[in-house]
């Protein structure tokens, strides 16, 4: 009878060959079952069982490269648009509107003006004002005695609605306290001033103003009495003896102001 003998006794060298073989042996087994994760738990070795499949039942599981193979692709296509885009952006176009730039940020939103401008009112030399204006340089708003106001220039003559304005206010001061005397002349005398002051001032003009009116006549002005008086700031009122003398005397003393204006107060 033959003599088996046993793993021991064999020499080292089979030993080892034998035990290549099996380790192939069970890589290969293991092979076959990597073939077979899609099935179902009844065909998985006995190892998958023992971590957990048995609890699953005879529910399909995805093989884990199966599981894995949409993640590999979602993270292809996330590259790929990734790539595009930054391609996109080197290659310099620039079709879209950058809203950081100035041209869409802050000049898009500059409000325009809305509306049609509010013209500038215009003014005339005569124009009626119901109430009370600031001009422009170079016109005046005269204050009328009905309380309305007229425009007014210093370098344009009076309306003459304006020149029988200013008359009626020396004719009111003459005449407001009756006939001049020796008592009453200086009362008359301050409210012709006034009348003067207001007239020089509202119109810009250099009034001169030809009055028959009450005073202390010359030579002795001793005594009251009516004579044409043209007056001028800061002298004394002249006397004269008729009206055609006065405005002579009036026009003399125009040519030596600056805007005059003559108003006669018969």
């Amino acid at each position: 009878m033959q003599h088996v003998r046993s793993a021991t006794e064999l020499p080292f060298a089979q030993r080892a060959q034998n035990c290549a073989g099996v380790r192939r042996a069970q890589l290969g087994t293991r092979s076959s079952t990597a073939l077979r994760t899609d099935d179902t738990d009844s065909v998985r070795p006995r190892s998958w069982l023992l971590y957990g499949g048995a609890r699953l039942g005879a529910r399909k599981v995805a093989s884990p490269n199966r599981a894995a193979a949409p993640v590999r692709a979602a993270a292809a296509a996330v590259a790929l648009a990734t790539a595009l885009l930054i391609a996109g952006c080197s290659a310099g176009d620039h079709r879209g509107a950058d809203p950081f730039s100035a041209k869409s940020g802050a000049a898009a939103n500059t409000p325009k003006p809305s509306g049609t401008p509010t013209p500038t009112p215009s003014y005339a030399v005569g124009q009626v004002l119901r109430t009370y204006h600031v001009l422009p340089d170079g016109f005046l708003a005269y204050p009328m005695l009905d309380k309305s106001y007229m425009v007014v220039s210093p370098a344009s003559p009076l309306p003459e609605v304006v020149k029988q304005d200013i008359a009626t206010r020396f004719s009111t001061a003459e005449n407001q306290f009756g006939p001049g005397s020796a008592s009453n002349l200086n009362q008359i005398s301050a409210a012709a001033q006034k009348a003067w002051d207001t007239a020089d001032t509202s119109s810009g003009k250099t009034i001169i103003p030809v009055v028959h009116g009450w005073t202390a006549l010359a030579p002795a002005y001793e005594t009251v009495g009516r004579a044409w008086l043209v007056m001028q700031r800061g002298k004394t009122a002249a006397q004269y003896s008729s009206r055609t003398a006065a405005m002579a005397a009036a026009q003399q003393v125009a040519s030596t102001v600056q805007y005059p204006e003559v108003i006669v107060v018969d």
